[in-house]
């Protein structure tokens, strides 16, 4: 189940100790994590679209058997529905913001609850970055949380309409960068992409997705 968890030699092996101080919800959940995140790398290279999906719902497994985090309404509309949230925000009422994210955000906790879970056990920056800096992306809690919040949403997409992640995501990368270069890309193909719509790369990715979970898993020790 968790060899594909374990395939640097990074010594992290040793953190499948703490799953003894485990909850049998918290141990149960950590080993369907680790088999979808093993199919998600056994489906990259013939549909990564999956990978995607699979990676999310490996990270979204483990959250949802953690404790309730006390997040503000607004906050919870920030980071959930993020276009919504700026057009309350411009409104001429200034309250409004603050009357409408109580109704809303009990239908956007899940988003909330999975971007906060890999905050928490978020990873440091890798030790081998790019080179060129504008290909690498800005390694803080306030950015890896706008990446999420897109993941999240594409993810989202794909399950309610069938709108697969951007291709551009997923495209394997020459020299190892860490998000898609848009400025490159336009040249290529016929079409403008947004950079905030494609803001990091699926290796990427991979790298937050597999030490998120191992942070989470060294962390039951200290919880239970």
């Amino acid at each position: 189940v968790t060899n594909a968890m374990y395939s640097q030699p990074d010594g992290h092996l040793s953190t499948l100790e703490n799953l003894e101080f485990a909850t049998p919800e918290r141990y149960k959940a950590f080993i369907r994590s680790a088999c979808l995140y093993k199919d998600a790398l056994d489906m990259v290279e013939h549909d990564p679209n999956l990978s995607w999906i699979l990676m999310v719902s490996a990270l979204e497994t483990a959250a949802a058997v953690e404790p309730e985090f006390e997040v503000p309404p607004e906050q919870v509309l920030k980071d959930s529905f993020l276009p919504l949230y700026e057009t309350l925000q411009s409104s001429a009422d200034t309250t409004i913001t603050h009357k409408v994210a109580p109704i809303i955000a009990p239908r956007l906790k899940a988003t909330s609850k999975f971007i906060e879970f890999c905050l928490r056990h978020l990873p440091a920056e890798p030790c081998n970055r790019p080179d060129d800096i504008n290909t690498r992306i800005i390694w803080s809690p306030e950015n890896i949380k706008k990446c999420l919040s897109t993941i999240y949403n594409h993810r989202s997409n794909y399950l309610h309409t069938g709108q697969r992640f951007p291709s551009l995501m997923s495209k394997a990368p020459i020299n190892f960068e860490e998000k898609p270069s848009v400025e490159k890309e336009k040249y290529w193909l016929n079409r403008e992409w947004k950079e905030k719509d494609v803001p990091i790369n699926l290796h990427s990715f991979n790298y937050l997705t597999r030490h998120i979970l191992l942070n989470w898993c060294k962390s039951l020790k200290s919880k239970d």
